[in-house]
């Protein structure tokens, strides 16, 4: 009765880092950046993500508050995937082994499917509204054949 109770930390388990930062990345951070689409970003609240980013990060590897680790410090690094602002072009994503068709609808399948395909220009673009606007271009053209 009393494991049921009392709440179990899972960032003191023995479970593996890389898991552990799985976890951070699928049930810490899309709470935290619900709706930061429509976010209006200015510095102080881009500092207070990453503060948070960072601070969390922190207590999943054990790193004590009282170490002098600044934010600017890539002491913690997150998973390899940003999920603030554009990926940047350099590298492309990489896409799962799948073991079925059914696999290949999964999100985390098709997303690094369709970033690969796209066009290097349209990767490389830093101005998410010039993204938009190439992308669906890119679309456009695409699905309708015009040259």
């Amino acid at each position: 009765m009393h494991e049921i109770t009392r709440p179990y930390n899972i960032w003191r388990s023995s479970i593996s880092l890389q898991t552990k930062i799985r976890l951070y990345n699928v049930y810490i951070l899309p709470i935290l950046l619900y709706g930061a689409d429509t976010w209006s970003m200015t510095v102080a609240s881009s500092r207070r993500l990453d503060a948070f980013n960072q601070w969390y990060l922190r207590r999943v590897v054990h790193i004590p508050y009282t170490a002098h680790i600044t934010n600017e410090d890539e002491a913690v690094q997150p998973a390899t995937q940003s999920r603030s602002g554009l990926r940047p072009s350099s590298s492309d994503f990489s896409v799962p082994r799948t073991r079925t068709k059914f696999g290949e609808r999964a999100f985390c399948y098709a997303g690094p499917s369709v970033w690969n395909t796209l066009p290097r220009h349209i990767r490389e673009t830093v101005d998410s509204a010039t993204f938009r606007k190439l992308l669906k271009t890119h679309y456009f053209t695409s699905a309708f054949d015009v040259v």
